[in-house]
């Protein structure tokens, strides 16, 4: 049987698939380490070096050119680091953040109400307001349905 091990964190797009592979090869999984964490920490790096943050306290990420504007619950100003917001998709667990707009990636923890109309919305508890682009619609309203 072929030992594998993980040498450096990976993020949540491979952590099932790895997860996958591991009870393909017969390896006996422990429950407890299976279930990803409601938060966990990502690394981002900055000017001034890394900053690790919660993902239970980013409100939304927005999309600013090739940088990305991370707006937090805990009152810190906002963040911007160059890094484009696909790269925090990826980073970032689908379960927990949903893509409203090219622009926006959002906590659902946050969403206080979806607002269909002509322009359609979500509603944050902080009380802003963010479009919803027309391709996003149908996921962000199954999401307030659910």
């Amino acid at each position: 049987m072929k030992l594998a091990y993980i040498i450096q964190p990976i993020g949540h797009s491979s952590y099932c698939p790895a997860i996958t592979l591991m009870r393909s090869l017969g390896v006996c999984l422990n429950p407890v380490y299976l279930a990803m964490p409601a938060s966990f920490q990502i690394i981002i790096p900055t000017d001034r070096g890394q900053v690790s943050v919660h993902t239970a306290d980013i409100i939304r990420i927005e999309s600013i050119s090739n940088y990305s504007r991370i707006h937090f619950s805990n009152g810190n100003y906002p963040l911007t680091v160059a890094r484009v917001l696909r790269k925090f998709e990826e980073m970032l667990p689908r379960e927990q953040f949903i893509r409203t707009h090219r622009t926006h990636l959002v906590n659902k923890k946050y969403i206080k109400s979806v607002n269909v109309g002509k322009q359609t919305t979500v509603s944050l508890l902080n009380g802003e307001t963010i479009a919803i682009s027309r391709r996003k619609k149908q996921v962000t309203c199954r999401l307030s349905a659910a």
